[in-house]
């Protein structure tokens, strides 16, 4: 039996991109590097 197509109807490719993917991923680097050593441990301590 052959595998049944994604809801969408249209098979995508494997290698196909996700959509909006590098762009959340470049947008999110940035605010955690922004943060310095002091900062990570108080945000830490305060989950903790």
């Amino acid at each position: 039996m052959n595998p049944l197509p994604p809801p969408g109807g249209l098979p995508l490719p494997l290698d196909a991109p996700l959509p909006n993917a590098p762009e959340i991923a470049v947008a999110a680097s940035p605010v955690e590097e922004t943060l310095s050593e002091d900062e990570q441990n108080e945000l830490l301590n305060e989950l903790s």
